[in-house]
């Protein structure tokens, strides 16, 4: 059975950001998803065996691919560009990122996480 994809939060960011641009808020609701996930794994609300899975139903690898010409050409592209690969690259290594270093190795992916989405103009 296919895994559904999971329902993205609503994001709110700093004014002067263009609301238009689809590209930009799908890839902070997929990053603030992924957030939301690792802040539930590290306050132990969800297993650690759970993670994974649901990083990888956000599909910011799919987001990245539609979405990277486009990206590149933004003031913000790049950390956008850099949000969407980190989600996805948890998405496939969570599962051993948790089984090697514990729950512990997350925090510096919520970390960059939520600097990144700030820098973005996500208010978090």
């Amino acid at each position: 059975m296919a895994m559904q994809p999971l329902d993205l939060p609503e994001v709110e960011l700093r004014s002067g950001w263009d609301p238009l641009d689809s590209d930009v808020e799908r890839a902070c609701r997929i990053g603030l998803a992924a957030l939301n996930l690792i802040h539930q794994t590290l306050r132990q609300l969800i297993e650690p065996q759970e993670l994974g899975p649901a990083l990888c139903r956000l599909d910011a690898g799919e987001a990245l691919g539609d979405s990277w010409d486009r990206l590149g050409e933004l003031p913000d592209g790049m950390a956008t560009i850099s949000l969407l690969q980190l989600v996805d690259s948890l998405a496939f290594d969570a599962d051993y990122q948790l089984a090697r270093y514990g729950l512990t190795s997350l925090s510096e992916d919520h970390k960059e996480l939520l600097q990144t989405l700030r820098h973005i103009g996500v208010r978090v």
